[in-house]
């Protein structure tokens, strides 16, 4: 909980998920990435993956976490679509700290994001963990 508490935070700070992510970002070429089979099938499988291990409804740091994430993007890009998947990466990483799972492709996830970059192409494993 402490580290989805601490990734709201630096949400909140605009440590992530600020104007730097997204400035240069051709969107609509982005997210026509995104639904390629080179991001789409390690996407869906982590997704399966979390919900498959998710015993209840999102818990409420999760919840809050994907609303200021959406909040955020939107408010950096007037673009619903961008800050619905982005809120939908941030509510898996937050599940996979919040279950302990740590998924590598999952870690590279997050690290795009830590690195001010919107993740939509293939994306290499990361050694570490989604909160490193």
């Amino acid at each position: 909980m402490k580290e989805i508490l601490s990734i709201t935070e630096s949400i909140s700070q605009d440590k992530i998920l600020n104007s730097e992510t997204f400035d240069q970002l051709d969107i609509d070429l982005a997210l026509d990435s995104r639904d390629s089979p080179d991001f789409e099938t390690d996407w869906l499988r982590v997704h399966k993956l979390m919900m498959d291990q998710k015993n209840n409804g999102e818990s409420d740091a999760i919840e809050a976490l994907r609303r200021l994430a959406y909040e955020k993007v939107f408010e950096h890009t007037s673009n619903p679509e961008l800050a619905s998947y982005v809120s939908d990466d941030l509510g898996l990483i937050g599940l996979a700290l919040e279950l302990g799972e740590n998924d590598p492709w999952l870690s590279s996830l997050w690290n795009e994001y830590r690195n001010h970059r919107f993740p939509h192409t293939r994306l290499e494993p990361y050694p570490g963990t989604s909160n490193s």
